[in-house]
């Protein structure tokens, strides 16, 4: 089977998974419609609050400083420490 069969299978489906029923349901499961203002738990949104973060004037935060902090520094290959090293 290959991608170019796709079409021809969802030709026979589509019409009949893709009828107004299943969209309303679809829609009424999410709560949207009709609007249920409950249709999650508090809790549910816990994850969110994670990066919930006050608005930065200017869109960018200045990170703070680490005290006794080292730059991070990539180690050289063995030819840089030592120039006489030949590939």
């Amino acid at each position: 089977m290959s991608i170019y069969y796709l079409p021809s299978i969802a030709k026979i489906s589509w019409p009949k998974v893709a009828c107004q029923e299943n969209i309303t349901n679809g829609f009424r499961v999410a709560g949207v419609y009709p609007l249920d203002k409950d249709v999650f738990a508090d809790d549910e949104f816990a994850p969110g609050y994670v990066t919930n973060r006050p608005a930065i004037e200017g869109g960018v935060q200045q990170s703070e400083e680490i005290p006794n902090a080292r730059p991070i520094v990539s180690e050289a290959s063995e030819q840089e420490k030592d120039p006489a090293i030949s590939s």
